[in-house]
């Protein structure tokens, strides 16, 4: 027969009112655990696959969103490598890419004529965003500053359509492909929007 001060959840165990106080207290412990394992996985799936996210399913790089504020810090230089508005992309993505048989694939993806541009990617990162399908008449996307500071964080601006922009209008897929110096920070991002009139 179980103490009278034990659950009788556990008529087979000896049991005082301190082994029952540590029971329920390692089970609260267990419990508090196994939450937090499942918010943390829930929270990597968010990352991984949520939108705006800048990832690289080629490299396996992944970032983080960056914080709605302007970002401070250090103004890093980068440069312009391409430019256009068809690719095979058709959502809003941004990619970094950290090798050549990387760049290659994305050279693929969008309306590139020629091979890449040769990248020492020991010293240079290339990283690319893609703007989803748009209207023609309202197409827009590039870097508009790249400042490290807990975070290298990436401020593009991107075309946001007006009322006037209906279906009726083409669809293209916009993007930019930059270069810049590795860094060993995380990467974040933070789109800005630009209305786009497609009443010209």
């Amino acid at each position: 027969m179980p103490h009278a001060k034990c659950p009788s959840l556990y008529p087979l165990l000896r049991c005082d009112r301190e082994e029952w106080r540590y029971t329920y207290l390692m089970k609260d412990k267990i419990i508090f655990v196994g939450v937090a394992v499942l918010a943390v996985v829930v929270a990597v799936l968010l990352f991984l696959f949520g939108t705006g996210n800048m990832t690289s399913e080629r490299s396996g790089v992944a970032t983080t969103p960056s914080a709605t504020s302007e970002p401070s810090g250090a103004v890093v230089p980068f440069t312009k490598l391409l430019q256009g508005n068809h690719s095979m992309v058709m959502g809003r993505v941004n990619y970094i890419v950290t090798s050549p048989s990387d760049l290659s694939e994305l050279w693929k993806m969008v309306d590139a004529s020629g091979k890449p541009p040769a990248v020492d990617f020991s010293k240079q990162s290339v990283i690319a965003v893609f703007a989803g399908q748009l209207p023609a008449a309202a197409a827009m996307i590039t870097v508009s500053k790249i400042v490290d500071s807990n975070a290298r964080t990436v401020s593009i601006a991107v075309a946001k359509p007006s009322d006037e922009c209906g279906k009726e209008q083409t669809l293209v897929t916009p993007y930019e492909i930059i270069l810049v110096p590795t860094t060993t920070l995380p990467l974040a991002h933070k789109d800005i929007p630009v209305e786009a009139n497609c009443s010209r």
